[in-house]
């Protein structure tokens, strides 16, 4: 979606390293440390509303 246009290249980045995270989650959770998965969830929740709000914003105006 970045390199179309359709969100920036950063938050498209970033949303790549949360797919790649919740991956490592589903395969790997027995590796994973709860307070990684907390600092990484609280830190990263604002791209996942930046996303919500432009689809928003440029898809579903009402």
């Amino acid at each position: 979606m970045g390199e179309a246009g359709l969100i920036e290249k950063s938050l498209s980045q970033n949303l790549k390293q949360m797919a790649k995270f919740r991956n490592r989650l589903v395969h790997l959770y027995a590796e994973i440390e709860n307070k990684g998965v907390y600092v990484f969830i609280k830190e990263e929740l604002k791209d996942i509303r930046a996303f919500r709000n432009i689809i928003m914003e440029r898809y579903l105006k009402f």
